[in-house]
């Protein structure tokens, strides 16, 4: 069973494909589909915090990157991969034979190996083959500082797991390697006892780079857990959001603004125009010559001349049959491809992969301008896929987009 975040939410099937346990999902049709649909929305997706399933086997929860706390116990499972940043797992009473927690995990119920069979009898104590520590950084998007960063991460006592890498075999899984670490002090960030957590520090900029110094109260070991703070003036960016590290990304490298001093705009629709002057600010806001005749629909002095200018002479944007512009058009999906794929192309990027479609139903749907590019956005990681479709004439969302080049800019290193 695999259990993490994604990247960029989209509609999910309730159905086997997605979640083969019939009772899991039985469990999420139930509990976790608000309308019935048959679908978790983008917005259910991020809504659920807390799964609390003993019944049998929670495989595809991975899709719900709001989550919190997770309580899989009882589920005899044998294999568990934590990577999203699930603040408390408790698991206890399954056959667990390798585990990965490489997430942000807090909190961790640790009698994984003890099974309770339905006559009240306990058997099991399993060893544990295989251990993958976590990864000791944490990332916060905040818009304010007064904003509390997390009570439930830190606090003046943190119970965090220890750092064990693979291959560790445990004959008689117990507590041995469950640590308790003590806060002894802070950089960038300081703790409230009034509130039970922490703020950050006044700092100039967009981001700060804090840590926390925490003492194994057992060994006493010292260690240090990095934190970085990217701050964004959007009050509808905040941590837990899906899109929050990237629209953090693109905001502070000035690629993509707000719609307003104060609203990113996440679920505001993309036009032409726009994605014309992201890929612009990412090549640097070259100067460019104003030319009447590159498209009738674009006149001189608005926000996307520039942008559309120099589009059109990179060869990354020629226009309709007709020769328009179409610049308060919202863009396709497929559309968005194509000029990635040729701006990725005149950078002299490797643009050679090629995604396997044969796993979206509607890749019969996309446009033959576009066939070659759907494929490598897919291959290269950039769009995965909307509701298990390639969506290839669907719009595209202001977070969507900003996800989308910031997998473009680390992917290419950028």
């Amino acid at each position: 069973m695999g259990i993490g975040n994604i990247s960029l939410a989209a509609e999910v099937p309730v159905d086997e494909a997605h979640f083969p346990d019939a009772a899991f999902r039985s469990y999420v049709s139930e509990k976790l589909d608000g309308n019935h649909d048959g679908q978790l929305s983008e917005e259910e997706l991020a809504s659920v915090t807390v799964i609390s399933f003993e019944e049998g086997d929670a495989e595809g929860c991975e899709s719900l990157e709001g989550m919190t706390f997770l309580y899989c116990g009882n589920n005899r499972l044998t294999n568990l991969k934590l990577q999203g940043d699930c603040w408390c797992l408790s698991c206890d009473h399954n056959e667990l034979r390798s585990l990965d927690i490489s997430g942000s995990v807090c909190y961790l119920n640790a009698r994984f190996n003890y099974i309770t069979e339905p006559s009240g009898n306990v058997v099991g104590g399993l060893g544990l083959e295989e251990m993958w520590s976590p990864r000791k950084s944490y990332t916060f998007v905040v818009n304010n500082s007064a904003q509390l960063l997390s009570k439930e991460l830190f606090g003046d006592n943190l119970v965090m797991q220890g750092v064990l890498g693979p291959g560790n075999v445990f004959d008689n899984f117990e507590y041995t390697w469950f640590a308790p670490l003590k806060l002894k002090e802070s950089e960038g960030i300081h703790y409230s006892e009034e509130d039970g957590g922490f703020y950050m520090d006044d700092f100039s900029g967009n981001s700060l780079h804090a840590a926390f110094t925490m003492e194994n109260t057992r060994n006493g070991d010292i260690e240090t857990i990095p934190v970085e703070i990217k701050r964004v003036p959007f009050a509808d960016v905040n941590t837990g959001d899906w899109y929050a590290e990237s629209a953090a990304f693109v905001n502070e490298r000035g690629i993509m603004t707000g719609m307003n001093d104060t609203e990113f705009g996440p679920g505001v629709k993309l036009s032409r125009a726009q994605f014309a002057t992201i890929l612009y600010r990412m090549e640097g806001e070259p100067e460019v010559a104003y030319d009447p005749a590159a498209f009738p629909d674009v006149r001189e002095g608005q926000f996307y001349t520039a942008p559309a200018m120099w589009a059109k002479s990179a060869g990354i944007i020629s226009g309709y049959e007709d020769g328009r512009f179409g610049p308060a058009d919202e863009i396709t999906r497929e559309q968005m491809a194509v000029m990635m794929y040729r701006y990725a192309n005149m950078r002299g990027l490797d643009i050679s992969s090629e995604g396997d479609m044969s796993g979206f139903p509607d890749a019969g749907q996309v446009s033959a301008f576009a066939d070659k590019e759907v494929k490598w956005a897919v291959g290269a990681g950039l769009i995965k896929g909307d509701g298990g479709n390639v969506n290839p004439q669907g719009t595209a969302e202001r977070a969507q987009c900003a996800t989308i080049i910031m997998r473009f800019m680390e992917g290419y290193g950028l």
